[in-house]
């Protein structure tokens, strides 16, 4: 049997000919089915590639050779051909002889007699298992290294989260120590009262006064410092409660930055995420950049994975203050970060401008490129902007884009659809 008679056409002999050549030598999987959509001729390359025998074949269904599962899509790619209508790039699977699923993007057309009915379809179906396997392994690399990024983040960032807590931990301490003692200091003071009023009422009633009594009450005063006491316990107790206010915001902070999600899109309050990002990473910054925060408080939540937005306002961060400290500033006068957000139609629009070393104009375009970095041996990997771009533009479908003047600094704008929809990419660039 070939081709062209089993789905009803008839061909001049050489024409019969060659298309049974390219058919049969073609390295790609070709099969026809009728308008019933039972095959009805596979090619040699076919057979080969799943494992069959042409006889195992012939008079069943395509879908007895894909893996199980909902087939609603199949029959509308069937429809689609029983329409008259081709089908193209169809991403599909096929089950071979030994169980192994084989990717394929497969190629559709309808076939038409003389007489223009539709006789069944001719399917081209390109076996792409091994590019589909290095997308696989592509991703899961950017997903370990996104991942080796942020725990290299949390890293470096633990020193300084550590100092930042230990800070306000210490006059936590300190003060609660002084309290001790000042509580010591009244506690004899206070027991004194009791013998003293009895006293008192005594002498009222003997109309003499117990001086021996209250001369020791004086000394107990003396001794408790009290007037000190009196002005130093409400300010230990407020700037305790400072301090525990402090760390409680760190920890949250952290929380926050951690957000140990899936990854996968969810409503993320864009504002929120900088200020958490911002307190965990102040170590980073505090000694060379005081941060400035214009944040509008009317952007709408963005759909977006909580994470990656940390990752994007961390690596911008940590990156402006490294270039601000690369200037030379830090001693004496900071530099300044300015970060702020507005929204822009379908997008939200974050900023993260210093006033740093900038950027030679020769460098900028390499900037985003993965392992590229201009800073010194052990200050930087090359990944952190690296993986802003693949987070902004490949996950999110949003836009980057970065001014720079050597000397006096750099601003990075990022652009991300509210919606989280390529299609407001697709609206930026319209």
């Amino acid at each position: 049997m070939d081709v062209s008679t089993s789905l009803g056409i008839n061909l001049e002999a050489d024409a019969q000919r060659t298309l049974e050549r390219v058919y049969e030598r073609l390295p790609v999987m070709m099969y026809a089915a009728n308008s019933a959509g039972r095959i009805v001729d596979v090619n040699t390359y076919w057979l080969k590639r799943l494992g069959y025998k042409k006889e195992q074949v012939l008079g069943r269904s395509s879908a007895d050779f894909m893996p199980a599962g909902d087939t609603a899509e199949r029959r509308a790619v069937w429809a689609q051909l029983m329409r008259g209508e081709e089908v193209t790039d169809w991403s599909m699977q096929y089950l071979s002889a030994t169980g192994e699923v084989v990717d394929g993007l497969l190629y559709g057309a309808p076939v038409l007699n003389a007489k223009l009915e539709l006789t069944g379809a001719i399917a081209t179906v390109f076996d792409v298992t091994e590019l589909r396997a290095a997308e696989r392994a592509r991703d899961q690399l950017e997903t370990e290294l996104r991942l080796s990024q942020k725990l290299e983040a949390i890293g470096q960032l633990a020193a300084g989260i550590a100092h930042e807590i230990n800070t306000p931990s210490q006059y936590v301490s300190d003060n609660l120590t002084f309290l001790q003692d000042a509580v010591t200091n009244l506690l004899p003071l206070l027991s004194a009262f009791e013998p003293l009023l009895a006293l008192a009422a005594k002498s009222v009633e003997a109309k003499l006064a117990p001086l021996g009594a209250i001369d020791d009450y004086r000394a107990l005063l003396k001794d408790a410092d009290l007037e000190y006491i009196r002005g130093e316990i409400p300010l230990a107790i407020q700037q305790s409660r400072d301090g525990v206010g402090q760390i409680k915001k760190i920890v949250m902070a952290m929380k926050e930055f951690s957000h140990p999600g899936a990854d996968e899109k969810e409503p993320v309050d864009l504002n929120r995420a900088i200020q958490a990002t911002v307190m965990v990473a102040r170590n980073e910054w505090k000694y060379v950049a005081d941060v400035v925060l214009e944040l509008d408080d009317t952007i709408p939540v963005i759909e977006a994975i909580p994470s990656a937005v940390n990752q994007i306002v961390l690596n911008l961060v940590v990156n402006a203050a490294h270039a601000i400290e690369e200037a030379g500033r830090g001693e004496g006068e900071k530099g300044k970060i300015t970060i702020s957000t507005r929204r822009d139609g379908a997008f939200v629009e974050l900023t993260v401008a210093d006033t740093g070393c900038g950027i030679p104009a020769e460098n900028v375009a390499r900037i985003f490129d993965p392992f590229f970095t201009t800073k010194k041996i052990g200050k930087g990997t090359g990944q952190g902007l690296a993986i802003v771009r693949r987070v902004v533009i490949d996950r999110h479908g949003g836009a980057l884009d970065v001014q720079s003047t050597v000397g006096e600094g750099t601003r990075f704008h990022v652009r991300l659809p509210i919606e989280g929809s390529v299609a407001a990419l697709e609206r930026l660039t319209a």
